[in-house]
């Protein structure tokens, strides 16, 4: 518990955990989980919306390719 202690009260570790919650806000973190899918914060946490979320992504990356491929 000593080396707990000692460790939580670093600062360089407490300057990384500060620029951590920093990120987390700025890209919406609002708690833990928090679960992001291609950059995109998942809003419906169930299995319809993870599926519903990467549905959308694939075919937003299909369309990516398409129009990089000229077709």
């Amino acid at each position: 518990m000593a080396r707990f202690d000692q460790e939580r009260n670093d600062p360089a570790l407490q300057q990384q955990i500060n620029a951590d919650q920093q990120e987390g806000q700025k890209v919406g973190v609002r708690g833990t989980p928090t679960v992001f899918i291609n950059g995109r914060r998942l809003q419906q946490r169930s299995m319809a919306g993870f599926k519903q979320m990467i549905d959308a992504e694939l075919a937003r990356q299909q369309t990516a390719k398409k129009q990089t491929a000229g077709g």
